[in-house]
């Protein structure tokens, strides 16, 4: 993922690399986020379903 400068002058070839490093981290942090995200999800569905059963089941101790 190299951006190839287009001239002969030095600057722009530091510069490509910079920026290909930066998208690099960018790239790698996105997709760690995506594949996180469903077991995310998940979790946080599970959670909702146990807290809506000891509510259910300390409403079944009340009566």
């Amino acid at each position: 993922m190299a951006i190839q400068p287009m001239g002969k002058e030095h600057f722009f070839t530091g510069l490509s690399i910079s920026i290909s490093i930066a998208l690099n981290g960018i790239l790698y942090g996105l997709i760690g986020f995506l594949l996180l995200l469903p077991i995310q999800v998940r979790l946080e569905i599970m959670y909702m379903q146990k807290q809506e059963d000891s509510e259910k089941k300390t409403e079944d101790d009340a009566e």
